[in-house]
């Protein structure tokens, strides 16, 4: 029998999503601007200077993680929390900017994402009232099942 499984609310999840869309165009917005610092280092030697760079001209603390795969974590403090962006620059002798967007283009469609939730926010309270009643049904459904010895055959919470 379903019992822990709850309803979801619109206007929560609403909130949630509004939230998220803020955050991944933050995150796009920042990685413009470090697009715009690591141009100028294309071709250069990997060194600490690509970190202290990125520092200045962004101003926020700059973290560098060296191994095969050098991580630049920036962390940020913005409107709706404290969170980090993570780049990853191949630890060669020499900076590839075209291979640091390869590394990192699953930042260049943050936008797109966020754009895509925002356009569809207004089906969210549908489809939440849909997923709610087919929640009801399954749950009076695998009750009616329980009582009748059949009931972890109807639990879809194990599925």
């Amino acid at each position: 029998m379903i019992k822990y499984k709850k309803t979801l609310d619109a206007k929560d999840l609403t909130k949630k999503y509004r939230d998220r869309i803020v955050h991944y165009r933050e995150q796009f917005d920042l990685f413009q601007e470090c697009v715009a610092v690591l141009r100028k280092f294309d071709g250069k030697k990997v060194t600490k200077r690509i970190v202290t760079a990125m520092g200045k001209e962004l101003g926020v603390h700059v973290y560098l993680d060296k191994s095969f795969i050098l991580t630049i974590r920036l962390v940020v403090s913005r409107r709706l929390a404290s969170w980090s962006l993570n780049l990853y620059i191949k630890a060669d002798d020499t900076f590839s900017f075209d291979d640091f967007l390869d590394n990192n283009k699953g930042y260049s469609n943050l936008k797109q994402t966020a754009d895509a939730i925002e356009g569809n926010l207004s089906k969210l309270p549908r489809l939440v009232a849909q997923y709610n009643k087919m929640l009801l049904e399954a749950q009076r459904v695998s009750g009616v099942a329980n009582d009748l010895g059949f009931g972890s055959d109807f639990d879809v919470s194990h599925t």
